[in-house]
């Protein structure tokens, strides 16, 4: 249930908070890693018409899109969560 307290056996507010940010940052991810791919492949094959290749270079724009794609999930994978990185006490007070 919505909005149930935590001490239904429901979750708390904090929880559909980290639930929803989990789910918009492996969502941005997966849109991240699509676009590098697509880009790099509508880039290579935008060159190969204007050369006039075979369409090698649509797989090197392919491999570079895969690259950047990689990239993205290494740097999304060694950065630490919001949950991570805030103590036990909560984040810390600007007074």
């Amino acid at each position: 249930m919505i909005g149930s307290c935590p001490s239904e056996g429901g979750t708390g507010p904090s929880d559909e908070r980290t639930s929803w940010a989990s789910l918009w940052r492996l969502s941005s991810l997966g849109l991240e890693i699509g676009f590098s791919v697509a880009l790099g492949v509508l880039g290579g094959w935008w060159l190969n018409e204007r050369v006039g290749g075979d369409g090698l270079l649509v797989l090197i724009g392919l491999v570079i899109g895969v690259i950047a794609a990689g990239r993205t999930l290494m740097r999304s994978i060694r950065e630490p969560t919001a949950s991570e990185t805030t103590d036990e006490d909560g984040p810390e007070s600007t007074n």
